[in-house]
């Protein structure tokens, strides 16, 4: 069983194994350091507690264990109705839906509030697993941001996908308050 849950600290160490994947970090934007130490993993977990109430930082919680993060931010000024999602996984854990599982959660929690009328994500060019579960949760392409990302010395283009609510409450078996989110 996938849930989501606040950031505990005792969550340093786990959260400094998994993040500490090349292959993780590849895609991940250069806060998320690499090599990820355990003073990262401790740093984290603390600024998490500082946006809580504007933004929404989980660690995705696996039999109890937090084998990855995910975020739900929520826009301000003209894009106050906007919401922005991110998310990661432990390699071991990846090809097993559990990604699908995470967006589909934090769509459910942006969706909870009434005001928000979009979700979206913002995902390099190559991350064919991201597009999947973007795109297995109903987002859609929305365009292509040229030479947008340095990553590692590499310059390379982005991706924006978004869900409108509409589109959201048209999928089966949505249904607010069930989101897989324990506080």
């Amino acid at each position: 069983m996938v849930s989501l849950r606040k950031w505990k600290e005792e969550d340093t160490e786990a959260l400094a194994f998994y993040a500490n994947d090349a292959d993780v970090s590849r895609y991940m934007r250069d806060s998320f350091s690499y090599p990820y130490t355990k003073e990262a993993a401790a740093d984290f977990i603390c600024k998490c507690r500082e946006y809580e109430g504007r933004d929404c930082f989980f660690a995705v919680d696996h039999d109890g264990e937090a084998i990855g993060g995910a975020n739900v931010g929520f826009r301000t000024d003209v894009n106050c109705r906007t919401a922005g999602l991110g998310y990661w996984l432990g390699k071991r854990y990846w090809g097993f839906g559990i990604g699908s599982q995470i967006v589909k959660m934090l769509c459910d929690e942006a969706f909870s509030r009434p005001e928000i009328l979009r979700v979206d994500a913002e995902i390099v060019r190559g991350n064919g697993g991201s597009r999947r579960v973007l795109e297995k949760n109903g987002f859609r392409l929305e365009g292509i941001l040229r030479k947008n990302i340095c990553k590692r010395g590499e310059i390379l283009d982005s991706c924006i996908y978004s869900l409108l609510r509409e589109e959201y409450e048209s999928m089966e078996g949505r249904k607010y308050g069930e989101t897989g989110i324990r506080v």
